[in-house]
């Protein structure tokens, strides 16, 4: 009988030792140190309060931890904006650093932009847009341009790219903080030898120059065609709200351009060509309202064309209040030189307060027709052709 108690002692105290080196492997991976009993003095319970104390020291695992300590974002709720991740960690919201390089990577690497929903700026070098590109400005979007003494800049450049869309731009130039004081070519939107484009809705104000300017690469042939601006208000730019220097298929609707002035022409919208062999036909200005622009409501220049160019221009419900001419046309110096032909139709407008009638300035092309008709001025209707 003691023989057996013997034996049996001994295999209880082998498998205690088991367990105890099985748990000391155990807790040198935990960084956990236990002090060995003596092992007369080892039971059951202290086996299982033994195993027990390990089980409880629980390795939380490092994605975990990762997730606890993560760094609160300062993205905006409700900003949809998919190029927020090519900005600084801790980026502006306020619109006073300089983000051209990184807005310019987003537009170069994605075709469907949603601008940041607050104020972001770019320097005098502006965004270059690429062709095939649709891009939305949020409630809150605006691009910014910084303070600069550069007689010529824009906000957004279209060089010679087709199929372009821009929905509600909201675009802020530098004229109240302009650090130089010569040129006039400071744009919001500069829009060269391009086909396609719509911009939609636009907000447009404090441009050392344009609006919005519509014209071509210089010492190049092409055009802009296809051209469509859309709504919106430009305000208080120092040189035009619309200039269109060349193109054709043009539509300009249901727009207000308000408070131009600072340097000539200082009109609401201007079509002019800088050389002669630039166009202005299928221009068409619909549903546009001009108020207090310094000098005109809409100015047509045509003394640069030749006999080469046919004109077509539609005006349609133009409603001018405050402008000191509502509409402003100017012939050419030489008519056996300048005989272009075309056709400028005027109907369905309105002048109010109007300090003139339609002022005339040099001589019209006798190849052109200039028809006027429906238009109210100081409330007397107005009907008058030229041919």
């Amino acid at each position: 009988m003691t023989k057996i108690l013997f034996i049996g002692v001994c295999y209880c105290l082998s498998i205690v030792n088991c367990k105890h080196n099985q748990s000391s492997k155990t807790t040198n991976k935990s960084n956990i140190t236990l002090v060995e009993t003596d092992s007369k003095e080892v039971t059951k319970n202290s086996i299982k309060k033994e195993n027990k104390e390990v089980k409880t020291d629980t390795i939380i695992p490092v994605q975990s931890l990762a997730k606890k300590v993560d760094k609160p974002s300062n993205k905006i709720v409700g900003d949809n904006s998919n190029i927020l991740n090519y900005l600084p960690k801790s980026y502006s919201t306020k619109g006073d650093i300089d983000y051209t390089q990184n807005l310019q990577k987003a537009f170069n690497e994605n075709q469907n932009i949603v601008m940041p929903n607050f104020p972001i700026a770019v320097n005098y070098n502006g965004i270059s847009i690429p062709s095939n590109r649709t891009i939305e400005f949020q409630s809150k979007s605006s691009l910014i341009v910084l303070p600069n003494s550069k007689d010529k800049y824009q906000a957004l450049l279209l060089s010679n790219v087709n199929n372009v869309s821009i929905t509600n731009p909201n675009l802020i130039g530098d004229r109240n903080n302009h650090i130089g004081t010569s040129g006039e070519w400071g744009m919001g939107i500069n829009i060269l030898s391009s086909s396609n484009v719509k911009i939609i809705n636009p907000t447009i104000n404090n441009f050392w120059g344009d609006g919005i300017y519509i014209g071509r690469i210089v010492n190049q042939k092409s055009f802009c065609n296809d051209i469509v601006v859309s709504g919106g208000i430009l305000d208080n730019n120092r040189r035009n709200g619309i200039s269109i220097i060349s193109g054709k298929d043009v539509t300009v609707e249901n727009i207000t351009i308000k408070n131009t002035n600072g340097t000539n022409p200082q009109a609401g919208i201007d079509l002019e060509p800088n050389l002669n062999d630039e166009f202005l036909y299928n221009i068409n200005l619909n549903n546009v309202k001009t108020i207090n622009n310094k000098i005109d409501g809409i100015k047509l220049v045509f003394y640069k064309l030749t006999n080469n160019n046919n004109v077509l221009i539609n005006i349609n419900n133009h409603n001018d209040n405050g402008s000191q001419f509502p509409i402003t046309l100017v012939g050419v110096d030489n008519l056996n030189s300048n005989t272009f032909s075309g056709k400028v139709n005027y109907t369905n407008s309105n002048w109010y307060n109007a300090n003139a009638n339609i002022r005339v300035q040099r001589k019209l092309s006798p190849k052109l027709k200039l028809n006027i008709s429906q238009t109210t001025i100081n409330g007397k209707l107005y009907n008058k052709s030229i041919k």
